[in-house]
């Protein structure tokens, strides 16, 4: 998770700085600087100096939340064999850019959750399977995802019922794509 208080304190420094260049600026048009010239201008080229280096802190792009993430599975998932809560792999499938930028690198391993896993039944109940994308591990951080995946197997039941006729376990196989969105704005 991107660290706020860091955040935070980059975006006072930027703040700070364009007061300072700004009273400066304003001092100098106004003529009630109260140094010489050559400090004034030494005080102006400092703030304009602070007011770069905070630029070149703040972040240069934001990852809006609700952004379309591409993801294949990295492994196939069994209802009544994943149990609820394991986690499991998957991988982005595309660059993600965000102003001509990469962000998230093609490849990037991203995990999701098994919320809900029923094995197929008796009497021709179907298999469930719920699972859910959890995040996006990129660089020591995670990128929170918002997802609600899930399979049923096939039902074996007709007006007539046969005793001891199985339903089909759901079953997500490896190299299944699907589409999820991030939750939160990021930036980069």
């Amino acid at each position: 998770m991107p660290d706020n208080r860091n955040h935070a304190n980059r975006r006072r420094v930027a703040i700070a700085a364009t007061h300072a260049l700004l009273i400066t600026a304003f001092a100098v048009m106004t003529g009630n600087a109260q140094t010489s010239e050559p400090a004034t201008s030494a005080a102006t080229s400092a703030a304009a100096g602070a007011v770069t280096a905070a630029a070149a802190i703040a972040p240069a792009h934001i990852l809006r939340a609700d952004r379309l993430i591409p993801l294949r599975f990295e492994e196939t998932l069994v209802s009544g064999v994943n149990a609820p809560g394991s986690l499991f792999r998957m991988q982005v499938t595309d660059d993600i850019m965000v102003d001509d930028q990469v962000v998230i690198p093609a490849g990037t391993v991203a995990f999701g959750e098994v919320i809900d896993s029923q094995k197929a039944g008796m009497l021709g109940k179907a298999g469930v399977l719920v699972l859910s994308a959890r995040y996006v591990h990129l660089d020591r951080r995670d990128i929170r995802l918002h997802s609600a995946l899930g399979a049923a197997g096939a039902s074996n039941t007709a007006a007539l019922v046969v005793p001891f006729l199985r339903g089909k376990d759901a079953t997500i196989e490896q190299g299944t794509r699907v589409v999820v969105r991030t939750a939160n704005d990021e930036s980069f």
